[in-house]
């Protein structure tokens, strides 16, 4: 178990270097996470320690959301000022995620 969490840590660390080096502004967690995921695909399979760390933090996800929900109560006045231009932004990037997602299924199935 230990190894796994090893793994996770080297690619997080990896992703806030990438994105300390680099200035882009995606965070580093999600650049290390990107990178996992291509590593994963290279070698086609997961490592018994990796899965056995993934599987028991999927088990407590839920705790995980507790930091989030805190501070939207904690901002809960700045959210409503800003309800407009949030409800725009959430509209905006759902219907592109959408778009990207059926663009690159269809480019993608017809690989196959």
């Amino acid at each position: 178990m230990v190894p796994g969490f090893v793994l996770l840590l080297v690619f997080q660390l990896a992703g806030s270097w990438l994105a300390a080096e680099t200035g882009w502004a995606i965070p580093g967690p999600v650049l290390g996470i990107v990178l996992l995921a291509f590593g994963l695909l290279l070698i086609r399979r997961v490592p018994a320690g990796l899965r056995s760390v993934s599987q028991g933090l999927l088990k407590h996800l839920a705790l995980l959301y507790v930091p989030a929900g805190v501070g939207l109560m904690v901002h809960l006045d700045l959210i409503r000022q800003q309800a407009g231009a949030l409800l725009l932004i959430l509209t905006v990037s759902t219907v592109l995620a959408l778009v990207v997602t059926g663009w690159t299924y269809q480019k993608l199935a017809r690989h196959d």
